[in-house]
């Protein structure tokens, strides 16, 4: 008999809040997490998609089934991670004006810190954000494998 895992690998980054005193950088930064990470592991791991997304997306959101919930919910064996860099993050400057988008959606501004170091791509590099990223997602999807 075969003994195989079911995986998945995900980008993301880790968001840290601009201003971490501010409430609105915080909830940027969780957006960003939602967006990116949020969107793929908590139908796999919670059996729906983020609160922000299912409020700010609504009836454009996909729904699963009961019988697919079956399926999705605790299907995973383990998750891999591409990680890049980090970004700080602070409230996006998207309006009702503008039309729906993911990034709409997200509404998010990113950036990378002052005082880090750029990779020849231009990427932020700040490694405690490597270690940021597997705390967030140890205590956000409760130490999945």
């Amino acid at each position: 008999a075969q003994k195989g895992t079911i995986g998945i690998v995900l980008n993301t980054a880790h968001f840290y809040p601009n201003d971490p005193s501010s409430q609105a950088d915080i909830e940027a930064a969780q957006r960003g997490y939602d967006f990116w990470y949020g969107w793929f592991l908590d139908p796999m791991t919670k059996g729906e998609y983020p609160k922000s997304m299912r409020e700010t997306v609504g009836s454009r959101l996909p729904t699963f089934t009961a019988d697919q919930l079956k399926i999705v919910v605790g299907s995973l064996d383990f998750v891999a991670l591409n990680y890049y860099f980090p970004y700080v993050t602070s409230p996006g400057t998207m309006t009702d004006a503008d039309e729906p988008s993911y990034f709409k959606d997200m509404n998010i501004t990113t950036l990378f810190a002052p005082s880090w170091p750029l990779s020849q791509t231009g990427w932020g590099i700040y490694a405690p954000g490597l270690r940021d990223l597997l705390i967030y997602t140890k205590d956000t999807y409760k130490n999945i494998p």
